[in-house]
């Protein structure tokens, strides 16, 4: 048999993350039903001591990576500001616990910053790995060299990537070191799958002989109507707090900004839900979802807010108009955010907005969501995912070459 390792950041208390993992771990298994397929287990000790939940290492930060003075007084104004917080953090964190048990993980786990026992272990155990899909190539704030750039001498073990993304790297980043161990890390891969035009700009400063594919993002794929869980305990909290779910509901995944300038549109004329982020004029806000209601909870919205990348996916796979508000730094014309990629590749740029744009036009994103909160484009939204899920293929098909090598 056939043995599959998933590497990616599963363990991060990400909404988005632990999706994309569900959905391409669930798709390749659906896929290759003659193979076995894991999600390996392992993250960097920086990534598990990140999320602390008790008041003195949320101030100061772990031993590995401590917060700067600027870092601690704003978490100490969190802590006064809403005194809940990290009591909804554990409740949150609980729920991403237990959610886990639906993802195919490994028996063994690692938490560790060095990843040579790592290569050792999956060298041994897998005939194929897949590092990605995510961020995984991105290393603004995150060590290098990493596990997500395996340079290592396997003697069994076949690589891929699925949907990689360099996430805000730029070539301008880079030193002359970092591009020979990237160059020469993938090499050893047999394919190549990417997500965005970002990702192949940045390797393709590195190396023109890289043949990059791409992905679609693995929540493309998801079938929501199949996963654990339903929206009963959600509409029940909203009902118990004043919602209707029969009128009008602007979904907000942001920050208070943006809440605040979508109240000041509209007053009282509709409710608006956050999701994730405290914001204060919303009507109510949820301090705990598991990741499969997050994910169907936009299904509850006449559209959605959001400055998040997920939060735009799993938005519009629930056929939802999804405006787009972006607060990435962009590097360049030629060097799209994520977020801008994202929707120029479902051609769907009238629901996108750059949030610096947004200030000195603030009635065309009123207009905007006006109107689709009357005439919602969910047609046009499946049907362009549904397109973009077609450049799974071409990963599916590699696999199977491989395997019949």
């Amino acid at each position: 048999m056939v043995k599959i390792g998933i590497l990616t950041f599963h363990r991060s208390y990400n909404y988005g993350a632990f999706m994309q993992c569900y959905s391409l771990s669930k798709r390749i298994a659906e896929d290759f039903q003659d193979c076995k397929v894991e999600v390996i287990d392992y993250c960097t000790k920086r990534m598990y001591e990140n999320y602390p939940t008790s008041l003195l290492p949320f101030i100061i930060g772990s031993k590995s990576n401590r917060n700067s003075m600027l870092q601690m007084m704003k978490q100490i104004g969190k802590c006064v500001l809403t005194p809940e917080y990290l009591n909804w953090k554990r409740k949150l964190y609980k729920g991403f616990d237990e959610s886990a048990k639906y993802l195919p993980l490994s028996e063994y786990r690692i938490v560790d910053n060095d990843f040579r026992q790592l290569f050792e272990i999956i060298d041994k155990e897998y005939d194929i790995l897949v590092v990605g899909s995510d961020a995984v190539w991105e290393f603004r704030t995150y060590p290098f060299p990493n596990a997500y750039y395996p340079d290592y001498n396997f003697r069994k073990t076949k690589l891929v990537s699925y949907a990689a993304s360099s996430g805000r790297m730029h070539e301008k980043d880079l030193t002359e070191n970092n591009k020979e161990y990237i160059e020469e890390t993938l090499k050893r891969f047999d394919y190549i799958g990417i997500r965005d035009t970002a990702t192949e700009k940045f390797l393709g400063s590195i190396s023109s002989a890289f043949l990059l594919k791409h992905n679609c993002d693995p929540t493309a794929l998801l079938d929501l109507t199949t996963m654990p869980g339903n929206l009963d305990r959600v509409k029940r909290v909203m009902k118990q707090n004043g919602i209707d779910i029969k009128k009008p509901i602007i979904g907000i995944m942001g920050n208070n900004e943006i809440c605040n300038m979508i109240r000041r549109m509209f007053g009282k004329k509709y409710q608006i839900v956050s999701v994730y982020q405290y914001t204060k004029s919303a009507d109510y806000n949820f301090d705990y979802l598991t990741p499969f209601e997050w994910a169907r909870i936009f299904s509850l919205f006449r559209v959605t807010v959001t400055k998040f990348f997920h939060g735009s996916m799993l938005s519009l796979k629930n056929g939802t108009p999804t405006i787009a508000t972006d607060y990435w730094f962009q590097v360049d014309e030629n060097h799209p955010t994520k977020i801008e990629d994202l929707y120029q590749r479902l051609d769907l740029k009238d629901h996108y907005f750059y949030m610096a744009d947004i200030k000195n036009n603030v009635s065309d994103l009123k207009d905007r969501l006006e109107f689709y909160i009357h005439h919602p484009d969910s047609e046009k939204i499946l049907s362009t995912l549904n397109k973009e899920s077609k450049t799974y293929e071409n990963f599916k098909e590699a696999l199977r070459m491989i395997m019949e090598q």
